[in-house]
């Protein structure tokens, strides 16, 4: 039996992909955004999000906590960082902060697997980078310590 809390906030800005040397179109894409939400913090700024197909609740169900962080009595959250493409799929995908234990992968894993309505505005589609926090927490009879 699984048992698996999370929460999710999500944070959005667009970008424009950087001209790196050395980088993969990923990488670019997601230092542009680091430097975006530097230049915006502290601002609130309305934008349209992508729209996750299902719910966070269906793609809480596709969570699974590692048995080694289980066994370990790990908790906490992985913040994800991935792009949503113009056809809703999830393009490139990366951990800013993890928990290790097989944490950061189960985090990873369902957020490739997550599939979005795409941000169209004016009849045109939008790429958009996304952070989501996902939050591990073990209920008390989980712990097999």
């Amino acid at each position: 039996m699984k048992t698996v809390i999370i929460g999710f906030t999500l944070i959005l800005f667009p970008f424009k992909a950087l001209a790196m040397p050395d980088t993969t179109e990923c990488d670019k894409k997601y230092y542009e955004h680091l430097k975006l939400h530097k230049l915006r913090e502290g601002l609130l700024i309305n934008e349209e999000l992508p729209i996750l197909i299902g719910g966070f609740k269906k793609l809480a169900e596709k969570l699974t906590y590692s048995d080694s962080a289980r066994v370990a009595g790990i908790e906490g959250t992985v913040f994800t960082w991935f792009l949503v493409d113009t056809n809703g799929t999830v393009k490139c995908s990366r951990v800013i902060k993890g928990l290790g234990y097989g944490l950061d992968e189960a985090a990873l894993r369902v957020v490739k697997e997550a599939k979005f309505k795409a941000v169209e505005i004016k009849g045109k589609r939008y790429e958009k980078a996304m952070i989501l926090p996902i939050r591990f927490t073990l209920k008390k009879n989980d712990n097999k310590k």
